[in-house]
């Protein structure tokens, strides 16, 4: 009996979902209705939740820990995305229209703040260490917010100042899914290797994410999207500093408030000619290399063999710089 009960027993991710809806319960509201829409929408990559179920199995955590900190996660991570719809002015994410498309910005703010503090709650009964540092996950988060809202339109922005960025909007909650079960567990040195791993793939899947902007992966996600809404990309700032043609095109297409399309898809393609989407991709491969080697001795935990083909499907998103 007890067989057939695990046989039946929900998927990981699955009974994130299942907790996400609970706690987003349908209750009439608006802001209920735009936090669900994106929480719950099809098509979420759900690689927060996923790393938390990996790094906590390795270190035996109990599965209804594991649970509170991915359900956490991911809806930290959605609260990040409502507030940057706003940002970007976005229409649509996840295949469906975005909260403020629908509902308009003061919805779409507000339903974020009710889900990043419904996510915080969910870590009520843990211990101290894991609620501070999720607390300063969503203060480096924010931070990292304003300085691309500050970094908008410029192509001349400092390398430096990019991987600041990267880092904190990105990096910092994967690195959160990594030290909160190593905290969890009462193992100091695994949390050090594990955050650390976290930060590292977070600034490649940032990489990844440039990069998939310059091609039309079949996802429904706009070409071109960082070239329309002014966003300093790391090919975008790569290709400037190797073409000064290309940096004084860029600046010409971010002095027009709403550039035509075809001039975004030109200067979409010269910054395609450029070494730039290449370099990225060595560049991704490079922080993944050095994620890996964060491990330390936690590598070859057998429980870790998912992370490492996680990491290694990531890579493989970085052939796309080679083959644009």
């Amino acid at each position: 009996m007890g067989q057939a009960a695990a046989r039946s027993a929900p998927d990981f991710i699955e009974e994130v979902q299942i907790q996400i809806a609970g706690m987003l319960r349908e209750d009439g509201s608006v802001l209920g209705e735009a936090g669900r829409r994106l929480c719950c929408a099809a098509g979420a990559k759900r690689l927060r939740p996923r790393l938390v179920e990996i790094f906590g199995h390795a270190l035996h955590v109990p599965r209804d820990a594991l649970l509170d900190l991915a359900t956490t996660a991911e809806l930290i991570h959605a609260a990040s995305l409502l507030h940057d719809d706003v940002i970007d002015a976005a229409d649509e994410r996840r295949g469906v229209p975005t909260a403020n498309a629908s509902w308009g910005n003061l919805v779409a703010v507000l339903a974020g703040d009710l889900v990043l503090s419904t996510s915080l709650l969910r870590l009520e009964r843990h211990p101290v260490p894991v609620r501070r540092e999720a607390l300063e996950t969503v203060q480096a988060m924010t931070r990292a917010a304003a300085l691309e809202a500050e970094a908008r339109g410029r192509a001349d922005l400092d390398l430096a100042r990019w991987r600041e960025i990267a880092e904190g909007k990105t990096g910092m909650l994967f690195r959160w899914c990594g030290r909160g079960p190593a905290l969890l567990a009462g193992d100091a040195a695994a949390a050090a290797c594990f955050g650390d791993y976290g930060l590292q793939l977070g600034v490649a899947f940032q990489i990844a994410d440039d990069l998939a902007d310059l091609v039309a992966d079949g996802t429904g996600k706009p070409r071109f999207a960082d070239l329309r809404t002014r966003n300093v990309s790391l090919p975008i700032l790569l290709g400037a500093r190797e073409d000064p043609e290309l940096a004084r095109e860029v600046a010409a297409l971010w002095a027009n408030g709403r550039p035509p399309e075809p001039d975004i898809s030109r200067v979409g393609g010269l910054l395609l000619s450029t070494a730039a989407p290449a370099d990225c991709a060595e560049r991704l491969s490079r922080e993944l290399d050095d994620a890996l080697s964060a491990l330390g001795p936690y590598a070859c935990l057998p429980e870790l063999a998912t992370l490492l083909h996680h990491t290694e499907q990531l890579r493989q998103r970085s052939q796309i710089g080679e083959n644009t």
